[in-house]
């Protein structure tokens, strides 16, 4: 079988897993059945419980029996979520559920961005990741923009008409996993503890992989706690029934954002292209939070834009600077990190909200993720320059 049309397939299978029409109503339906706001968000901190601890294991596996395997499996437990959801009456098969769910989120994490880059590495077409990852991230947001729209309408009719449609194509998502063809890798034959400890020592020891990981997770960390909390913020500015709209937009402009992503960084390098696209998203949001007024949430619809630029950019970095047998482990601890970020950014966030403001938390959490971006590009700059140093070293030398 011809293992580039991994790339295609790759294509597909993100835009079927995420052509959803459940994104922007799901805290909705939860609440529906269980009458209860509480109950409702403890399903999502289950679901992040679950992956976070499946993490590492699920990678070091990955590094071991093969990414096919893995990711097939992850899409049997996404499209079982989405079952038990739509048949859900209790809270007994919502929490099933959302385990299934958070089970797959750890399968997927780095696993299929270790497969799309083995897959590249095997065609000798690595320098194109790039481009291919963007593309993916486009087509995955393309899928949650019009699932959002169309799940708009399906919502006035029934909720749980949103969960049983979108079973549908996270079915077909699971059905294209079959004909992934598994990129030759070498069986990597260390203990479990030995390979994460490998994949930790590899973190720190590479300048430019620690440093560009630092800035990303204290990104993601303020960043999405943001995000989370924003809607709170926002909704004084506009009528509740249009956050959903507003979020379908978004993903619209990430997906926009990736699409572009690979000429900037051919323009601009991809280290500015990464670094400075993370300070530019922090700063949009400032500014939308500075304006507190009408105008906020529009404002704030540059920022999926800016990172449907970065993201690509930063991981691509970081998949360059992996090594190939402890490529999938690397990542997992990499994604863990930025759960913890994550966790410790929305309890700092909600403190301050609950002490202060919601305006006051926004405003100190966006302001700490520009320091924190900053850092990023000062350090990756000096890494670059001993990278340099290095080379010139050992030219001499010789």
């Amino acid at each position: 079988m011809d293992i580039r049309r991994n790339i295609k397939i790759l294509l597909w299978f993100n835009f079927l897993s995420y052509f959803i029409f459940s994104s922007p109503i799901l805290v909705l339906y939860f609440n529906q059945i269980l009458n209860s706001y509480t109950l409702s968000m403890s399903l999502y901190a289950i679901e992040t419980i679950i992956s976070a601890f499946f993490e590492i294991p699920v990678g070091i596996i990955s590094d071991r029996i093969g990414r096919k395997k893995i990711m097939m499996i992850g899409a049997f437990f996404r499209f079982s979520s989405f079952v038990l959801f739509s048949l859900a009456h209790n809270y007994t098969l919502l929490l099933i559920g959302v385990c299934c769910a958070g089970f797959s989120s750890a399968l997927a994490s780095g696993n299929n961005d270790a497969l799309l880059y083995d897959t590249l590495s095997t065609i000798n077409q690595k320098e194109k990741y790039h481009q291919i990852y963007a593309k993916i991230v486009s087509c995955l947001q393309s899928g949650l923009f019009l699932g959002s729209i169309i799940g708009c309408v399906f919502a006035f009719y029934s909720l749980r008409l949103c969960l049983i449609c979108s079973i549908i194509s996270v079915f077909f998502a699971f059905i294209l996993t079959y004909f992934i063809t598994e990129p030759p890798q070498s069986c990597n034959q260390n203990s479990f503890l030995k390979q994460f400890l490998t994949a930790l020592h590899e973190i720190w020891k590479r300048r430019r992989l620690k440093y560009i990981t630092l800035a990303d997770c204290l990104h993601y960390g303020f960043n999405e706690a943001s995000y989370s909390f924003n809607s709170v913020f926002i909704k004084q500015f506009v009528p509740i029934w249009s956050l959903g709209l507003l979020k379908a937009v978004g993903h619209l402009f990430n997906a926009i954002g990736a699409t572009l992503s690979n000429k900037v960084a051919k323009k601009f390098t991809i280290d500015k292209t990464a670094v400075l696209g993370l300070i530019l998203d922090d700063l949009t949001n400032l500014i939308s939070v500075l304006c507190n007024n009408f105008l906020t949430p529009f404002i704030r619809l540059f920022s999926p834009f800016v990172e449907g630029i970065h993201t690509p950019a930063v991981n691509t970095i970081i998949q360059n600077e992996i090594e190939n047998d402890i490529r999938a482990t690397t990542l997992s601890i990499i994604s863990i990190i930025s759960s913890v970020c994550y966790t410790l950014a929305a309890l700092f966030i909600g403190v301050l909200a609950d002490c202060f403001s919601p305006y006051l938390a926004l405003l100190i959490a966006y302001v700490c993720g520009i320091l924190c971006d900053c850092f990023g590009f000062k350090i990756l700059k000096i890494a670059f320059f001993y990278l340099q140093t290095q080379k010139k070293n050992s030219k001499s030398s010789i």
